[in-house]
């Protein structure tokens, strides 16, 4: 579901910019981004980024990309870490998958910030979900305990 690879390196997008959704276009409603260029400061030969009114990389909801697995492939637990499929569709993304697209910019080494945002979330949800599976089952035992020791 995230627009690019969590793990895909471009080397010349490393600091890339964030790149602001635009929705219409000449009045018409037509997502996209803009692109971006880079020159070199001579002095400190830094990339100075800018925005290229003449290039516009066209997005779309549920886009071919590269593929990913989804499910719980990560967990270190042994048979429920095959529950997983492999799609290639994204959320949101370039409809043009060579077309890089930064939503919140890049990182050091040129991956995109929003996506790895996203797949570091699985963190704090799993742990979410953990902590209401105690929570339910404690509910239950206790709840069933109290129910059987209770005179009528």
């Amino acid at each position: 579901m995230l627009p690019g690879s969590v793990t895909q390196y471009i080397a010349d997008y490393v600091y890339a910019p964030p790149q602001p959704i635009h929705f219409f276009h000449d009045g018409k409603f037509a997502p996209h981004v803009k692109g971006l260029t880079f020159e070199r400061d001579p002095r400190s030969f830094k990339k100075i980024w800018s925005i290229d009114q003449e290039s516009q990389i066209k997005i779309g909801l549920f886009v071919k990309g590269p593929e990913y697995k989804v499910g719980l492939h990560w967990m270190p637990i042994p048979y429920i870490n095959d529950l997983y499929f492999e799609t290639n569709r994204h959320l949101i993304g370039a409809k043009d998958p060579t077309q890089p697209m930064y939503i919140l910019g890049a990182d050091k080494s040129g991956r995109d910030i929003f996506s790895r945002l996203i797949y570091s979330t699985r963190i704090s949800l799993s742990v979410g979900l953990v902590g209401v599976m105690i929570s339910l089952i404690t509910g239950i035992v206790l709840g069933g305990l109290s129910g059987l020791l209770v005179d009528g």
